[in-house]
């Protein structure tokens, strides 16, 4: 291990990042990318090409380099310990070191492009700039395309890190804010175009660039505020000229300070990649900046907000399994909170039906206010928008010919009503307050129809189960369109088995229980959306958390516990008394043995290494092991002789495994959520787990009355149960 290595790794742990994150996060740096490989990534880039910097970079004096360092190696924005974090000054300033000047320009580019383009559209614009610089080098493309996605990867994760990510974003939520571009990110057809422009910016010494694109004036915008100072942009808000290195910006395709007629607007939206930026304080005014009449954006308002209220009476919730059930999936399911429907008109009934999970009063009410102009024959036409697209009809709203305007505000404000329903609704699982910037990004716009068609699809796919039943990984999927603009390619081989455990894009969507302590499994399906760096966390191709093969206890070893073991049974009265004095704790680590792209959780316990857990076995033997709370604690019963089993028995390996039903093995974890958790994961497959939450007492009578349904491994005689203690209520 290298001086510098050593010395980074010393400042991370002295910080009170664990060791094992801290190597994790290292070794993920030197197979994918991250920010801990960023400059030195690029060193030996550079190296084995044999070129200089200089070489490839002509323009001169593109960047500040001292500067740039100071403004940005003020703060690193990780998830460490399993913490969203933000350590500053001088805690970050001898950790992030000093840029070279090439690897400055390279983060200061996918920050600029992240926040304007699709990940697909940034790597096609990355991969034409760097083939571009390396044109004149023997080796250079063979090079690039062995190396390219882990330059990308660790340019992208230091962007995040020192925040140039965040301040790019606020660049564009900021032109957007000022009508000065438009929402969505840039079409596919002009990568070539934004490459051709940063080429110009890199290798020539032209002072000025002609561009009628937004989005190359978006970006150039982002860059000198980034730390590309030489770079002024005239035409986009400021019309100062004078610098040695100008992009002209000429407004012929949008006409900034007016509004557009619809129709014209929508020719240049339908171009671009949908997206929408959705504020997670005012969402309601996500259609203000749609090309239509003021009139119509209040309603839009208003019917978001008759969708939000729709959404209080209905309920969506994790399922806990049934006792006895073979399916390994958290599910959820929706509930009906609101009132039986009386009469309604037939053809909002219909639109309920098929775009709603739930069919009641509420929902019928809202959407009726909200559509009550509306004719017979334009509620009929609505059905049809959501469906099948592969059933279209001519006059559907995303034809770019149609140009009914009447129907299309009609869909406008629908679409306005089920987009606030479903966000109000899926919202509720997701942690958003460790966000900086509290917006979203949906994979949505006005006059599309896809986010709508999608979820109508889910639901037809869950209704045909009978029960309106989700997997997690449909609710991932669910949440990656709606919160990160990212559709999640289908992988057969993994969706249908709930493997998922997040996706990573610009942003993170991680499943709770990677990051928080889980008491019950409604803490189990909710999930945090995070803006740090999670270099540290292993994805697979695609972006998405997939569990590996864990190894369990280490050194784990069974003991058969009966009636003979009389030294280590107890009154099962004094267990509630013997919690351990601190908890286990949980990291998140690559599983090195099988497939370093998945995820492994590792417990420890004042940092000796246990074993480690299959977050998602965990998550679903957590969910089916869960006895709910008693109203009345059983604290009468005539005391009941168990075995016991410490943290001790744990750190020592030692598994107890009950043979009898009537003399279960009580694992003492109380209040400690973690050492619960970690538990499960060791346990599960050696015996039935059940947890108790306030009253052990329960908890063994529900073992003994549903001994016939708990699942069992056919190889083990043990008829026994096993019981963690719970919480203080």
């Amino acid at each position: 291990m290298s001086v510098q290595v050593t010395t980074g790794f010393s400042q991370l742990v002295s910080l009170g990042i664990g060791a094992g994150d801290v190597a994790t996060m290292i070794n993920l740096g030197h197979r994918v990318g991250n920010w801990w490989t960023a400059d030195s990534g690029d060193r030996e880039f550079l190296d084995l090409l044999d070129e200089d910097e200089m070489s490839l970079i002509h323009r001169r004096g593109l960047i500040d380099l001292p500067r740039f360092n100071k403004k940005w190696s003020n703060a690193i924005r990780l998830l460490v310990n399993g913490k969203p974090q933000v350590y500053k000054d001088r805690e970050a300033r001898p950790i992030l070191g000093p840029f070279t000047r090439f690897t400055a320009i390279m983060v200061s580019m996918i920050a600029a492009l992240d926040a304007f383009c699709s990940l697909k559209v940034t790597k096609e614009v990355v991969k034409s700039v760097i083939k571009g610089l390396l044109c004149t080098t023997e080796y250079g493309e063979d090079l690039m395309a062995s190396r390219l996605n882990n330059r990308i990867n660790a340019w992208r994760s230091a962007a995040c890190v020192r925040g140039l990510s965040i301040a790019a974003k606020k660049t564009r939520d900021n032109l957007i804010m000022k009508e000065l571009i438009l929402d969505g990110f840039m079409p596919y057809g002009e990568a070539r175009d934004m490459a051709q422009f940063l080429l110009w910016l890199l290798t020539e010494n032209s002072e000025t660039y002609s561009t009628s694109s937004s989005d190359i004036a978006g970006v150039a915008t982002s860059l000198s505020e980034l730390g590309i100072d030489v770079l002024n942009v005239h035409g986009l808000g400021d019309d100062s000229l004078g610098s040695s290195c100008t992009l002209i910006y000429s407004s012929e395709a949008y006409l900034h300070g007016n509004r557009l007629d619809g129709a014209v607007e929508y020719r240049m939206l339908i171009y671009r990649e949908q997206s929408t930026t959705i504020s997670l304080l005012n969402p309601e005014e996500s259609f203000s900046k749609f090309p239509i009449k003021l009139a119509v954006a209040n309603r839009c308002r208003q019917a978001w907000t008759a969708g939000r209220n729709a959404a209080k009476h209905v309920s969506f919730t994790v399922l806990i399994p049934e006792r006895g059930s073979s399916s390994k999936d958290i599910e959820y399911c929706f509930l009906d909170c609101g009132s039986q429907v009386a009469r309604v008109e037939t053809e909002i009934s219909a639109l309920v039906d098929i775009n709603a999970p739930i069919t009641n009063q509420e929902s019928c009410d809202g959407l009726a206010v909200c559509l009550q102009r509306e004719s017979k024959s334009t509620l009929l036409w609505l059905q049809e928008q959501t469906a099948d697209p592969m059933t279209k009809i001519k006059d559907h709203v995303d034809n770019l010919d149609f140009s009914d305007s009447i129907r299309i505000d009609a869909f406008t404000v629908f679409q306005a009503f089920f987009t606030g329903f479903y966000y109000t609704v899926f919202l509720e699982l997701v942690d958003t307050t460790s966000l900086e910037i509290p917006t979203v990004d949906g994979r949505w716009g006005y006059r599309s129809s896809e986010l709508l068609v999608v979820l109508r699809q889910y639901l037809h796919t869950a209704s045909r189960r009978g029960d309106l039943r989700f997997r997690r990984a449909d609710v991932i999927a669910i949440l990656s369109r709606m919160l990160l603009s990212y559709p999640i390619l289908e992988n057969p081989d993994t969706r249908y088995k709930g493997r998922y455990l997040g996706v990573v894009a610009k942003r993170a969507l991680i499943t709770n229980s990677l990051i928080n302590p889980c008491l019950s499994p409604g803490d189990i399906g909710r999930f945090v959306l995070v803006d740090v760096d999670v270099g540290g966390v292993p994805t697979d191709s695609n972006g998405l958390i997939r569990p590996g093969l864990a190894e369990g206890l280490l050194d784990g070893k069974r003991r058969l516990c009966s009636r003979m073991d009389e030294e280590i049974a107890i009154d099962l009265t004094t267990i509630h008394d013997k919690a351990p004095n601190l908890d286990m704790t949980l990291h998140i680590e690559a599983d090195w043995d099988g497939d370093p792209e998945t995820t492994l959780l590792c417990a420890r316990y004042k940092g000796r290494r246990l074993g480690t857990l299959d977050p998602a076995v965990t998550d679903w033997a957590f969910c089916h092991g869960y006895i709910e709370p008693s109203n009345i604690p059983l604290q009468n019963q005539l005391p009941r002789v168990v075995f016991s089993s410490t943290v001790q028995n744990i750190v020592e390996g030692e598994i107890l495994i009950p043979l009898e039903v009537d003399m279960p093995v009580v694992i003492q974890a109380y209040n400690r959520p973690f050492m619960r958790y970690a538990v499960v994961g060791f346990y599960w497959g050696w015996a039935p787990v059940l947890i108790a939450t306030n009253c052990i007492h329960t908890a063994v009578k529900h073992a003994e009355e549903h001994s016939g349904k708990l699942i069992r491994k056919e190889t083990l005689a043990n008829k026994g149960v096993v019981i963690i203690t719970g919480y203080e209520m």
